[in-house]
């Protein structure tokens, strides 16, 4: 199994946040595995004020106002 780096983990989160794809694509565009996605999804999600979870709620947010003007 190869070894990612912290950051190369964390921008792949970013990438999955912000591209709204599945853990599935993103894994095949990235190279990595779904479990190894999935894993560190929930890592640096699980972290209270960590860039990947302020991204989500900004995703959450922009969906929202999306779905009000719908």
């Amino acid at each position: 199994m190869a070894k990612y780096d912290e950051e190369f983990q964390r921008n792949a989160v970013d990438h999955l946040i912000k591209t709204g794809k599945s853990i599935r694509q993103v894994a095949k565009d990235l190279g990595v595995s779904d479990g190894a996605l999935k894993l560190w999804r929930e890592k640096f999600l699980s972290e209270p004020g960590s860039p990947q979870q302020e991204n989500l709620n900004e995703e959450v947010q922009r969906l929202r106002q999306e779905n009000a003007e719908l």
